[in-house]
């Protein structure tokens, strides 16, 4: 692995800058080492918290959830909005299919991108509109 995808895997994966800028970094690493970008966001995808922290809890979740929430949907935007969504549509397809609220925040911050069909364009509208 070479050091700018070491840098932007870490910049990815500690998710402290801002939501552009990780946007920016999610872009550039999915066009810089496709493979490990979306191995990368995967593993967020895989991990926690499964649901969406809530505020209404009685006990708080606190920040640390929410922004490791926050890097699950940017993960998600960034496969959804990269032309190798395409190559994983089905495994994240299935990711967002099994959390309706994380697939409802990805897809309304990107337009899938064009590289997807369009039998798959139909499957993200879908779950763009859960119930």
């Amino acid at each position: 692995m070479d050091e700018t995808t070491r840098q932007q895997l870490g910049e990815v994966r500690g998710g402290t800058g801002s939501a552009p800028v990780l946007a920016a970094t999610w872009r550039a690493l999915l066009a810089h080492d496709p493979d490990v970008g979306v191995a990368a966001a995967f593993d967020l995808l895989a991990g926690e918290p499964r649901v969406k922290p809530s505020r209404s809890l009685v006990v708080d979740p606190g920040d640390a959830a929410r922004r490791r929430w926050e890097l699950r949907v940017a993960a998600a935007v960034a496969l959804l909005g990269a032309p190798v969504v395409a190559r994983v549509f089905d495994e994240l397809r299935d990711e967002l299919a099994a959390d309706p609220h994380l697939a409802a925040e990805a897809l309304a911050g990107v337009a899938p991108n064009r590289a997807l069909d369009a039998q798959q364009q139909a499957a993200l509208a879908a779950l763009a509109q859960p119930g």
